[in-house]
């Protein structure tokens, strides 16, 4: 607990909590993902296609899945201050009309998953732009700079249930309904 240095509570809670439900107690645990991940990425491909979007394949992750973002369309308000009031967004370096409004429209889909209790989940952004010291990050928060469009991913993780990945899809599919009804208000208010 000294100030300054990384605190061992997190990796005292994490032995307690091993040493509480034991070798076995984990691999059921472990097996129950396993069996989880297939009606995981199966709701999230479906909930991706009904969206226009498609599921991202990486054979070799069998944790993280990602969709990809690229038919958000753009808003000519990225904010609404019934949503989440009046957000600040981050500054971009070095960035074309375009890049910023793929930026804005990825990063508000992404505050709609937080303020609709979707947790876990990350958005990231082709559009965004980030620099730190000298160096220019595009698509700032991908492991790659060439990434070509705009995606989340979410995470079928240890201690995952059946129902909190029902709710999560139901939550991720309302959210691109809530997003897309914006546009059409949006749209309509040119």
């Amino acid at each position: 607990m000294y100030a300054g240095r990384a605190s061992a509570s997190s990796y005292i809670d994490l032995f307690i909590t091993l040493l509480s439900m034991g070798l076995n107690g984990y691999k059921n645990l472990l097996e129950e993902r396993n069996r989880l991940v297939g009606t995981f990425q199966k709701g999230l491909e479906s909930v991706a296609r009904k969206n226009n979007e498609r599921l991202l394949v990486c054979p070799r992750n069998t944790i993280s899945f990602g969709i990809t973002l690229s038919h958000l369309g753009i808003f000519t308000s990225f904010c609404p201050k019934e949503d989440v009031g009046e957000m600040p967004l981050p500054e971009v370096f070095n960035s074309t009309p375009a890049e910023d409004d793929d930026a804005k429209v990825t990063n508000y889909f992404g505050s709609m998953l937080f303020i609709r209790c979707v947790s876990g989940a990350r958005v990231i952004s082709h559009g965004q732009i980030s620099k730190i010291g000298n160096d220019i990050f595009y698509g700032y928060g991908s492991s790659t700079n060439e990434y070509g469009s705009s995606y989340m991913t979410a995470a079928c993780a240890i201690g995952l249930t059946e129902l909190e990945i029902t709710s999560f899809l139901d939550r991720l599919d309302q959210v691109f309904i809530d997003f897309h009804k914006q546009q059409q208000r949006e749209k309509q208010n040119i």
